[in-house]
C-alpha cells in the first residue's frame, strides 16, 4: 500500500476497487488517507471522486502541467485531463485504449 506522502498532485493512478475499477485518473487533491481523482469523463474536474488510497494503484507518471495549474489555482478543463491521459496511453477502462468513451479533440 502506498503512503499518502508518496502520492503527488498530478500523478496518474488506477482504480483497484469500485464501479470505476481499472480506470485511470489524475490526482487533483490529497486529504488525509483519501485522494480526489478526475479523468475528465466519468469523473469531471468539477466533481472529483473521493477515494481511499488503499483502493488505488499509483503509476510513475506525474502530469506536471496539470499539477502546476492546480498548485497555482488556475482553472482546468476536462478536455486537458482526457488529452493528457490519452497522450500517456491511459485513456479508457484500463485496457489502454478508448472503448466507446468520449473522444479527445485534437
Amino acid at each position: 500500500m502506498e503512503a499518502v506522502d508518496d502520492i503527488k498532485i498530478g500523478q496518474v493512478v488506477r482504480s483497484k476497487a469500485g464501479r470505476d475499477k481499472g480506470r485511470f485518473f489524475i490526482v487533483v487533491a490529497v486529504d488525509g488517507g483519501r485522494v480526489y481523482l478526475a479523468d475528465g469523463d466519468l469523473r469531471r474536474v468539477e466533481t472529483p471522486k473521493k477515494k481511499n488510497i488503499k483502493h488505488i494503484q499509483v503509476t510513475n507518471h506525474v502530469v506536471e502541467s496539470i499539477a502546476k495549474k492546480i498548485e497555482q489555482g488556475k482553472n482546468l478543463s476536462n478536455k486537458e485531463f482526457r488529452r493528457e491521459l490519452q497522450s500517456l496511453g491511459y485513456w479508457g477502462d484500463g485496457t489502454l485504449e478508448n472503448k466507446g468513451k468520449r473522444e479527445v479533440d485534437a
